[in-house]
């Protein structure tokens, strides 16, 4: 079985696992730990045949992994260290892991990294598309699907909704007389504002 765990504020967290083993069984690992650390930091695969064998049979290793052998690769996004990938089996390894193991790792691991940074340019140009750059609130486009999306359900179940437009009074003079910066602060506060105040099954953009 196998694992990809994500590199989050240091922390190594189970994030999608393939076959037996699902992440809820894992733990997190800290790369803060001496052990982590040395597990880690270099970006070669590390194959453990025996996780009973002196340094492996000690915390943190078993804590996290339950596997009794396993080979695992790190991996980089955008050119920074974002997690490892980890096969392991719940059985002591009878040979050592060879380097054809240790290329094909390593190449999963190219493969999973460079999946992971079209996932994240994907997620970036959809933001970019539909979100409004200075509140982080849906942008025209979205919120003319969203009405089409309302407009279409109240044919059909013959349901009304309502729609506000608002407008700052004397927005003209805060940048006139504090700059567009103050401006921006005074968008971004009114946005933050509305949100806090509206369900979450109502929009804003």
């Amino acid at each position: 079985s196998g694992v990809v765990m994500r590199l989050r504020d240091g922390v190594l967290s189970p994030a999608h696992s393939v076959g037996e083993m699902p992440p809820e069984t894992l733990r997190t690992l800290s790369m803060d730990a001496t052990l982590g650390r040395q597990m880690f930091s270099a970006f070669d695969p590390v194959a453990v045949d025996d996780t009973a064998r002196p340094p492996w049979d000690r915390a943190p290793v078993r804590d996290v992994f339950p596997w009794r052998s396993f080979i695992a690769t790190t991996f980089e996004t955008a050119g920074n260290f974002a997690g490892v990938i980890v096969f392991g089996s719940r059985y002591e390894r009878g040979e050592l892991f060879s380097t054809a193991d240790r290329e094909l790792v390593r190449s999963i691991g190219t493969v999973v990294a460079s999946t992971l940074e079209r996932q994240s340019e994907q997620e970036r140009l959809d933001m970019l598309a539909f979100t409004d750059t200075l509140t982080g609130l849906p942008n025209r486009a979205l919120l003319y699907d969203r009405m089409k999306r309302l407009i279409a359900e109240g044919r059909r179940t013959n349901d009304a909704f309502a729609v506000h437009f608002l407008d700052l009074d004397g927005f003209k003079q805060i940048n006139d007389s504090g700059g567009h910066a103050e401006g921006d602060k005074v968008l971004r506060q009114t946005a933050n504002r509305l949100k806090e105040a509206l369900r979450e099954s109502d929009s804003i953009a």
